[in-house]
């Protein structure tokens, strides 16, 4: 997504996840190019900024979530997102997590 957004204008991207070797190969094939920064979360909590953030897009991650850190993960998008900022979630993985 990061070529994507970049080219409707977003300077700036966050890429999350919670495995090392996702990150650093997002890292070198995209990150360099499009200058991505990338981030791990452990327990869903985020090392970026607090209200540093305007959109936030969930793309196939909320079913992969252990149901027990979703108030965690809510309460971090929220801590990152600015005031008038935007979050969509899209997640078809239905039966992943019951």
């Amino acid at each position: 997504m990061t070529p994507l957004l970049t080219e409707f204008g977003v300077t700036k991207v966050f890429s999350v996840d919670v495995d090392e070797e996702h990150l650093r190969d997002g890292a070198a094939f995209i990150g360099e190019r499009f200058g991505s920064e990338y981030v791990m979360s452990d327990d869903c909590y985020l090392d970026v900024p607090s209200n540093s953030v305007d959109f936030i897009l969930v793309n196939e991650v909320i079913s992969h979530i252990n149901p027990t850190l979703l108030p965690i993960f809510f309460q971090e998008t929220a801590r990152v997102l600015t005031v008038g900022g935007e979050m969509v979630i899209s997640d078809g993985n239905n039966w992943s997590n019951k």
